[in-house]
């Protein structure tokens, strides 16, 4: 196998760059892999989250610390959640 034409060839299917462990879990898993880049690229690392608020969310009022590098860290709280509109449109206030 040439890893560095695959590497190539994926980064060119996908758009972006890659990392050598990211083409060996798509050469390993190309439908699970293809689907977890789609969510990477639209979310970002959610890997800095903690297991319990990505799993099952934040509760009313709930604050949680994610490092998102050495050295930076958000203090992120779950302030309110409302009821939605009748025309299902998100409204800014």
């Amino acid at each position: 196998m040439n890893f560095p034409e695959e590497k190539s060839s994926l980064e060119a299917k996908l758009g972006h760059t890659l990392r050598m462990d990211d083409v060996l879990s798509y050469l390993l898993y190309p439908d699970v892999f293809t689907k977890f880049d789609k969510f990477r690229q639209a979310y970002s690392d959610v890997g800095v989250l903690p297991t319990p608020a990505f799993f099952y969310g934040l509760k009313s009022g709930e604050e949680i610390t994610v490092e998102i590098e050495s050295g930076k860290s958000l203090i992120i709280k779950f302030l309110t959640v409302s009821e939605p509109h009748p025309d299902a449109l998100a409204r800014s206030f």
